[in-house]
């Protein structure tokens, strides 16, 4: 991070297409103001599911989507509202918190709450998904400038070295920490910045390197910077 410290203290303001990125979240979050059908176990239900993937022209597999957990896209958003805490289970629905509210209204806020909640998790994972935003930003080029960096990394491995120099880890002669769950951390957190278009790949046929768009840029500063200027915990 230390190459980025000026601009993790200085944040990011939210992009022109803040409304257009946040579309997703937002429309999710307009559906539960009416109530999202869930089903006995409290995923989203397969019709809503269906008609999210068309608006959105959402993927699945299997093709048409079954359940919410065909679609990683709905996955992640749905993980994400409920770590806002704007939303919250009504019996068999899904229905909008007073802060989910206040929220669907207001794109500056809901920008800033979805920044706060990518990182409001536990101890491994908030530090898994700062060193992935933080490995990001070193990669991908800056809006301007010619001097930027457009290295292309392992984002797994070298998250793990990281991770495992900063002191997370096991006992052993493997003192890194577990491959498996650092990959299903950074899977997940991918999953939501590909849905909300934050990142997209420099040869999308053949799966080239993952780059942060302009958008994703300013939130990655965004998460960051609301992350080192948060009180601190003790663990």
């Amino acid at each position: 991070m230390w190459p980025l410290l000026g601009q993790i203290i200085a944040g990011a303001e939210p992009p022109p297409n803040a409304d257009e990125v946040l579309g997703p979240v937002r429309r999710l979050l307009g559906y539960a103001d009416e109530g999202i059908g869930l089903t006995q176990i409290g995923y989203i239900s397969p019709t809503m599911v269906r008609e999210l993937c068309t608006e959105f022209d959402w993927a699945s597999s299997p093709s048409p989507a079954r359940s919410e957990t065909d679609v990683m896209q709905l996955i992640a958003l749905h993980k994400l509202l409920r770590t806002m805490r704007a939303v919250r289970r009504s019996g068999r629905r899904l229905v909008l918190t007073r802060r989910g509210r206040q929220l669907h209204g207001d794109t500056e806020a809901l920008w800033r709450a979805v920044a706060e909640s990518v990182l409001d998790t536990d101890g491994f994972e908030q530090a898994a998904t700062e060193t992935l935003l933080g490995l990001l930003l070193v990669s991908s080029p800056r809006p301007t400038g010619n001097h930027a960096r457009t290295d292309t990394i392992d984002i797994t491995s070298d998250a793990r070295r990281i991770l495992a120099e900063a002191g997370w880890g096991g006992e052993g002669t493997d003192c890194g920490p577990d491959t498996q769950q650092l990959q299903s951390i950074l899977i997940n957190a991918t999953w939501l910045l590909e849905t909300l278009g934050f990142i997209n790949h420099d040869r999308p046929n053949d799966g080239g390197p993952q780059r942060l768009t302009k958008a994703g840029r300013a939130f990655a500063l965004t998460a960051t910077h609301l992350s080192a200027t948060a009180p601190q915990t003790s663990l």
